[in-house]
């Protein structure tokens, strides 16, 4: 079986009215994600302590640069073998990690797996 292990990957601007229903839905996944981190792109709210009250990691930008360097410095910085990016304002099906593993743990699994947002 191939390496499974997978980080959430959020980059945030302004997001502190979004996040609790995006991390609530990512803490109801039928499988746990190995680390969970947002990225602040300098926001001029508390995205960073909503953020961190929900038991996500938290990195911060020094300058608002936009959600690529956001993905960028998340994919740096996570340790795990797969990355999932989800926008702050989105939310997950509780089997949205159940169904990536599937693909994930094929004997000989794709570099990238897209999923649309029903799935």
């Amino acid at each position: 079986m191939c390496a499974s292990s997978i980080a959430l990957c959020i980059p945030a601007y302004n997001a502190s009215g979004h996040l609790p229903r995006l991390l609530k839905s990512a803490k109801n996944q039928t499988i746990a994600f190995d680390q969970v981190v947002v990225y602040d792109d300098c926001s001029t709210d508390n995205t960073a302590d909503v953020a961190r009250s929900y038991g996500a990691e938290v990195l911060s930008g020094e300058e608002n640069q936009g959600p690529s360097v956001g993905r960028k410095r998340l994919a740096q910085h996570v340790s795990t073998d797969w990355i999932h990016f989800h926008d702050a304002d989105d939310v997950m099906y509780p089997n949205f990690l159940e169904q990536a593993r599937k693909w994930m743990t094929q004997e000989d699994p794709p570099d990238v797996i897209f999923f649309g947002y029903e799935e």
